[in-house]
């Protein structure tokens, strides 16, 4: 293992026992929860709340200004996903001392009918921040009207947290766009399992739901 893999490994094992310890990465099997999709699913993730933590935020930010570099070197603009991606991208875009620009879900209904919002010139290279990767499809939504609308390259995608669904790399790669996360289900787990927050019965369930999670529910509350 390179360096460089030894040091990412770090931040990934790092920010999982950060998001346990301020409870925005839960483990619950009794009663699992529901994503807005339909999936049961033992496992719940609000990014959102890491911005209320000032010191906490700080270093997730300095993360994510730190894997761009090291993968993209000098972006010319940061651009997030609306709207969970927007204010990652707006830390990262002030730290960077970037310009920052994000992708709406869907068109404006009035005026210019844009789904960028912000000033972004032609031909410019672009990494796009969301902070959740479930199966990708938002955030490839977003990097394909910063493709088509902006007529932009973009050049990575980077999450802060990723649930490692297999369907999400194919699609990525479907896209044919460059991504990686922080931190993902796989580092969650472990940690979780040996800080105590879940027996390993219980990891052995949740692993169980990375591998197959549009039956793991149906499977699982069966039992």
């Amino acid at each position: 293992m390179s360096e460089t893999q030894v040091s990412q490994l770090s931040v990934s094992k790092d920010l999982a026992s950060l998001l346990l310890k301020l409870k925005a990465a839960k483990i619950s099997l009794k009663p699992p929860f529901t994503w807005t999709s339909g999936i049961k699913s033992p496992v719940y993730c609000d990014i959102r709340l890491l911005t209320g933590f000032v010191k906490e935020r700080s270093q997730v930010v300095q993360h994510l200004v730190t894997a761009i570099k090291k993968r993209w070197k000098e972006p010319d603009v940061i651009a997030g996903t609306a709207t969970a991606g927007i204010s990652w991208a707006a830390f990262v875009a002030m730290e960077m001392q970037l310009p920052m620009v994000y992708v709406r879900p869907q068109p404006k209904g009035h005026g210019m009918k844009k789904m960028i919002e912000g000033y972004l010139e032609e031909g410019k290279n672009v990494v796009l921040v969301e902070d959740l990767f479930s199966t990708g499809e938002s955030a490839i939504k977003s990097a394909n009207a910063l493709i088509q609308e902006g007529k932009c390259h973009v050049i990575g995608v980077i999450s802060i947290m990723s649930w490692e669904l297999p369907v999400c790399s194919k699609n990525f790669d479907s896209a044919g766009l460059d991504f990686m996360s922080l931190t993902g289900l796989s580092h969650v787990i472990p940690t979780a399992e040996t800080e105590g927050f879940i027996s390993k019965r219980d990891a052995d369930l949740v692993f169980e739901f990375s591998r197959d999670p549009d039956l793991w529910g149906e499977k699982y509350l069966k039992e």
